[in-house]
């Protein structure tokens, strides 16, 4: 887990749902209004989040896949003290691996997450 100003962050599992997508497992959770919340409220998205690929650049989520079960929602509003928890697919390609979730969010906060070969 990582903490940061206004949220704390994990991943939880990275696994292979088919030869070429991958699902990981992320849980965030708002510990104080971001500045940019609304009525109290902070956003928590797909869009911080990428997957390292050996030899390809960062993958970002695959939009056409939120229906899978157990997705987190691709954009939501949450108050302090809770937490969003869920699954984030990604398309790689067949002969790729990744190697590392990576969290870079608008507001500064970065955080790398290797994967285990």
């Amino acid at each position: 887990m990582t903490t940061f100003d206004h949220f704390t962050v994990s991943v939880r599992k990275v696994s292979a749902l088919t030869r070429d997508r991958f699902a990981v497992t992320v849980r965030v959770c708002v510990t104080s209004p971001a500045p940019d919340a609304v009525n109290g409220k902070t956003r928590i998205s797909w869009e911080p989040w990428l997957l390292s690929v050996r030899g390809m650049s960062p993958r970002t989520p695959a939009e056409d896949l939120t229906g899978l079960p157990g997705v987190l929602p691709p954009s939501a509003y949450y108050q302090s003290g809770d937490c969003g928890q869920g699954i984030i697919p990604f398309r790689v390609p067949e002969d790729r691996q990744p190697t590392a979730v990576l969290y870079r969010n608008g507001q500064g906060d970065v955080a790398n997450f290797p994967i285990d070969p």
